[in-house]
């Protein structure tokens, strides 16, 4: 049995420059929080899109698009950030979840089987959880020295993956279900205000 993942808030006594780090367990004993410091400078997670594949069909064209490439950025005074890589493990966990993703996407706009639509949420949001607990593990060579990501950083990795998936999966879509003009309006208007009204 998995535990719960317990977060202290700021009644547990840590320290500013500390934070909580939740660990999943395979015991029933619960779960362990471990004070860990936070360092100095945060990586910049960024991210971007591989070249888009159209084929045929949109459900096609989903299941063979490439994933998000991400990686982690250290800015340094007068001169380039330095770009650091995910190792091999995360990025397979990454690809797993952004497969569940598409194909989440794809269930919700495209089956009205609730079966098929429980499947495809559960599995998206398991591979995402396991996508951040094995960041989680991770102990990365970074420019200030090797150490764990922080939480923060880890939940940013998940978020601009995402987000670049979701991104990919409406420019897919707006490839095989051309918008109206008065879509195409709309939309113009909720990204010129920054939020939606239509």
């Amino acid at each position: 049995m998995i535990a719960g993942a317990l977060i202290f808030s700021g009644c547990s006594g840590l320290s500013e420059n500390h934070e909580a780090r939740a660990e999943n367990i395979t015991t029933g004993a619960g779960a362990i929080v471990s004070s860990e410091p936070v360092p100095d400078r945060l990586a910049k997670i960024a991210g971007q899109n591989q070249a888009i594949t159209i084929t045929s069909d949109l459900k096609t064209s989903v299941a063979r698009q490439p994933l998000p490439v991400i990686w982690l950025e250290f800015e340094h005074e007068n001169s380039e950030p330095v770009r650091v890589e995910l190792d091999d493990k995360a990025k397979e966990n990454l690809r797993f979840a952004g497969e569940a993703l598409f194909n989440y996407k794809f269930v919700v706009d495209h089956s009205e089987n609730p079966d098929e639509r429980y499947e495809a949420s559960y599995n998206q949001i398991k591979t995402y959880i396991n996508a951040l607990n094995e960041i989680r593990k991770l102990k990365m060579a970074l420019p200030d020295g090797e150490r764990k990501l922080t939480e923060a950083e880890i939940r940013e990795i998940i978020n601009v993956h995402s987000g670049l998936v979701n991104a990919r999966y409406e420019e897919l879509g707006r490839h095989f279900y051309p918008e109206s003009a008065l879509s195409e309006f709309k939309t113009s208007v909720n990204e010129k205000l920054g939020y939606r009204v239509f």
